[in-house]
């Protein structure tokens, strides 16, 4: 439902960059089906501005009911939103200031995904993030176990990372981790974390993070 507090007006809307725009009937609904971006924008009838700038939210569609049971505690500063933001299809970005990232320290990152049905799988996807002056490093390794009884999990792929530790920019990247092709409804993921920072590291010492955000399960 679209609303707007002050004086008389029409709304108009389009979904996705639609040319032509729609008007908005009061007190109804819109309807997307779909991973979509509204924009909306308001015709004043009693002003000398006719049109209001355009108003945009994006709305997201999950590909997965996945539940997921965390067995890392992330940092409260770096929640993502909650557990549920590695799989929100909201992607963190090279700027983790904006908080779509879950931060991880002195730790390494587990967490098992139940697909609720028999999923094949053929890559997983870890988004993952490194900078190494605010103490932020890629995880040396991800393991990927699948099980079919939540219990008896076995190892289905692997990733150890070559990425230098010495690289101080930020980076956003994808890890894509092979797994055997075969179907599981229990996926656990583990990212091992780097460790201590280095002595050359002006926080020699500390306890490194790992930042994780948005796990997706590909098949072909």
């Amino acid at each position: 439902e679209l609303n707007y507090l002050d004086g008389q007006y029409i709304i108009y809307y389009k979904v996705d960059n639609e040319n032509s725009e729609i008007k908005y009937e009061p007190n109804s609904s819109i309807w997307i089906k779909k991973s979509s971006k509204l924009k909306a924008r308001i015709k004043f009838l009693n002003r000398n501005v006719i049109y209001s700038d355009w108003a945009e939210a994006e709305f997201f569609k999950f590909s997965n009911n996945y539940v997921l049971a965390l067995n890392s505690k992330y940092n409260p500063q770096y929640s993502a939103g909650g557990d549920k933001g590695i799989l929100d299809g909201l992607k963190g970005d090279a700027d983790w200031r904006k908080g779509r990232w879950q931060g991880y320290q002195g730790q390494d990152f587990e967490v098992v995904l139940d697909a609720k049905i028999s999923t094949k799988i053929d890559t997983l996807i870890l988004g993952t993030l490194q900078d190494t002056r605010s103490w932020i490093i890629f995880p040396k390794e991800i393991l990927v176990f699948g099980s079919n009884d939540s219990n008896d999990f076995k190892l289905i792929g692997t990733y150890s990372n070559n990425i230098a530790d010495s690289m101080m920019t930020s980076l956003r990247k994808d890890f894509l981790i092979p797994c055997d092709g075969q179907s599981y409804r229990y996926f656990k993921i583990i990212a091992k974390q780097y460790g201590k920072l280095p002595d050359w590291h002006p926080g020699a010492g500390g306890e490194s993070f790992i930042f994780v955000d948005e796990i997706e399960i590909l098949s072909r």
